[in-house]
């Protein structure tokens, strides 16, 4: 395996671990399942200790993700000095800003970031591309859609590396990654967008066998792979109708109001449990703690520091 980074690779595994599915903005949301599982307290700041937390990606996609992002980013900071890791998984939608498909936000994400946060030197550019595609925490593996035979002959953390340069090259600060790579990013195949691990319902593309699932997971020194991206109907789903427990699914579509459910998946000490928050609203001093501290807009102060500049740019001493 040719791999020539192992950050991806977590070991000694830390006692306990916490798989938040896709939260697409809801902030609210968040706040409440960390209360439940005693990674925050009522105001959003990190009591997890030790703990590790993988967010499963997809941030993006709901009117609260611009609090939610500067949420995490916090947390991430809290939770290291404390010695304990958030690990913030990349997910398709949170890629649409660099790829410039903002209609596929919603109207009031839209007008609360700037045309360039996600591209250029933009305050969330450096902070995305620093975001992981794949982790392996003790012996389970995550990643938001799934993965195939070709992380085998890629390794993971190769793989991350060629999701970060194509995110570069998108952002406008890279070149343009080897062809051959494209497949990191790939809209039907890749890690972040496949739907073939789906739970129920049509294949967008056939997953692998069950034994290729056994040699994907040997080869990774994994037992399981945990997913969010495919909604599931019941909750968490620890068992998987095709693959078994090889399998765990996490988004359950948290951010629906009405069919959404506020779970998370715990692993402490090896053993699975599943844990879900009652009401969002749990988590609302946390929207309003960073609604507080997030102030306007980084595009509002990137758009004050332009027109300063051309005010004084072009006067000589």
């Amino acid at each position: 395996m040719a791999d020539r980074d192992n950050e991806w690779d977590v070991q000694p595994a830390p006692s306990r671990v916490v798989a938040i599915g896709d939260l697409h903005g809801d902030v609210r949301a968040f706040g409440a399942i960390g209360r439940a599982c005693g990674l925050v307290d009522e105001d959003g700041g990190w009591t997890g200790g030790s703990a590790h937390v993988v967010l499963m990606g997809d941030l993006m996609g709901g009117d609260d993700s611009r609090l939610l992002i500067h949420a995490v980013m916090r947390l991430e900071r809290e939770a290291r000095g404390a010695g304990g890791r958030v690990h913030t998984l990349i997910g398709n939608y949170d890629l649409l800003p660099v790829l410039g498909r903002l209609r596929r936000l919603t109207r009031k994400e839209r007008r609360s970031y700037g045309k360039n946060d996600f591209r250029k030197d933009g305050p969330y550019s450096e902070w995305l591309r620093s975001r992981p595609t794949i982790v392996k925490i003790g012996s389970t593996v995550f990643v938001h859609a799934g993965l195939g035979r070709r992380v085998l002959e890629t390794g993971p953390g190769d793989v991350n590396a060629q999701v970060r340069a194509w995110i570069a090259y998108d952002q406008g600060v890279g070149p343009k990654p080897p062809g051959e790579t494209r497949w990191t990013v790939d809209e039907n195949y890749g890690p972040m967008w496949t739907r073939a691990f789906k739970a129920r319902g049509g294949r967008l593309n056939p997953g692998p066998s069950k034994k290729a699932m056994r040699e994907i997971l040997d080869g990774l020194g994994a037992e399981r792979m945990v997913l969010g991206h495919a909604p599931t109907r019941t909750g968490i789903v620890t068992e998987h109708p095709h693959y078994g427990d090889s399998v765990v699914m996490v988004d359950t579509s948290i951010s629906d109001d009405r069919r959404g459910r506020l779970g998370a998946l715990v692993i402490e000490r090896g053993a699975l449990a599943t844990v879900y928050a009652e009401d969002r609203a749990d988590g609302e001093a946390l929207r309003e703690r960073e609604k507080r501290e997030a102030g306007r807009p980084p595009a509002f102060f990137a758009r004050l520091r332009q027109a300063v500049a051309r005010l004084f740019g072009g006067r000589r001493a």
